[in-house]
């Protein structure tokens, strides 16, 4: 017998869970089944989605939209503001006739438009709108978009002046200026006068219709009445004849001698140019005749014998351009002169590779040449 007493200790429980009972072959034919039928399902629907996509007809489903933004509502309201107080302001001004109080789309501008009574002066088109700017300045401040403009006409005898001007603390200083020497004009005769005193570039607007050369002249602010006259730009249009004349002023410009200007209006004329550009500036005077018949450097350059012989002579800075001009009026040819020595002498070919296309200096040469034989 064992001296040792035998205690029977209880069984270790399994490490790990005893595993199901594997499934009969029947029962794995059916998944196997199940698994092959899903994947055509899937298959199909995929094929159809990427078909769909492909013809067009699939579309992914919008996003929903977003709240309205009160941000236009908002400045629309401060510029009908404007416009209330714009209105109001000038149902005070008694000289002004059918005032019109407008707001473009959307909300980009208020404009006053009227007609003015008598023959106003400049210092009382320049007060009226110190007075509108008064009664209406609250609200433009408040303003957060667009302008505030103001466009007046009346008649000087029988030229219709006109003015066009923001309504802003520079307005009335930069009307008294430009209507002082759009007024003196008018006294003239031309057709129209156009004011435009913008702060960047005051300018006056001249049309003088039908005249003739004699009627033509550069501007000449007079500097006892109106010594900033100089700081304006001029442009003048007019008709001599079937010639189309213009003429630039830029601001601070020399003024090119009368005498001059006229008979180079008499000389495109009489060559039967169609058209000529004067382009007066601070750094010297460009004229620029234009023969719209003339396609090509053989059909050119005839009628540029006959104009150089009456502009040959010339001072220094001016520059002279001869063209024929295409079915759009762009230069088709192109003769360029530069000012040596009190006369013509052929330019250097511009920079500008389009001009450079159309500039011939062999033929403007050959064209000099002719006219000084």
């Amino acid at each position: 017998m064992s001296t040792h007493s035998s205690t029977q200790l209880p069984p270790l429980p399994p490490a790990y869970p005893a595993a199901p009972p594997r499934p009969a072959a029947a029962s794995g034919f059916l998944w196997f089944l199940l698994g092959a039928v899903s994947g055509f399902v899937v298959g199909v629907l995929t094929a159809t989605m990427l078909s769909s996509v492909v013809r067009g007809d699939f579309r992914v489903p919008a996003a929903p939209p977003e709240p309205a933004s009160t941000t236009l509502t908002d400045e629309c309201a401060k510029v009908h503001a404007v416009e209330a107080a714009l209105n109001s302001a000038a149902q005070k001004q008694t000289t002004l006739v059918d005032p019109q109080v407008t707001v473009s789309d959307p909300c980009s501008e208020v404009a006053l438009t009227a007609s003015l009574s008598g023959t106003p002066d400049a210092e009382s088109v320049a007060a009226l709108h110190e007075a509108l700017l008064i009664d209406t300045g609250e609200a433009i401040s408040q303003a957060d978009r667009g302008s505030t403009k103001v466009s007046l006409h009346w008649m000087v005898g029988g030229t219709e002046v006109t003015t066009e001007a923001t309504l802003n603390n520079d307005a009335a200083a930069l009307l008294r200026t430009s209507l002082t020497a759009a007024l003196e004009i008018a006294k003239l005769g031309p057709q129209s006068v156009q004011v435009l005193p913008s702060a960047y570039q005051p300018a006056v607007h001249v049309t003088w219709g039908a005249v003739g050369s004699t009627q033509l002249a550069m501007i000449h602010p007079d500097p006892a009445t109106n010594p900033n006259g100089t700081a304006i730009e001029y442009h003048q249009e007019a008709a001599v004849g079937e010639l189309a004349v213009e003429i630039m002023q830029e601001s601070g410009t020399g003024a090119v001698d009368d005498a001059e200007l006229r008979r180079w209006v008499d000389e495109a004329v009489r060559t039967k140019a169609t058209s000529l550009n004067v382009n007066a500036t601070p750094g010297g005077v460009g004229r620029a005749f234009a023969f719209p018949e003339a396609k090509e450097s053989a059909q050119l350059e005839p009628k540029a014998v006959e104009l150089l012989r009456g502009v040959d002579q010339c001072a220094a800075g001016t520059f002279t351009e001869v063209s024929g001009l295409g079915d759009r009026d762009e230069p088709k040819v192109l003769f360029r002169y530069d000012c040596k020595d009190g006369r013509l002498a052929v330019a250097p070919l511009p920079v500008s590779a389009k001009e450079r296309e159309i500039t011939d200096n062999e033929a403007a040469q050959r064209a000099l040449d002719a006219a000084r034989q």
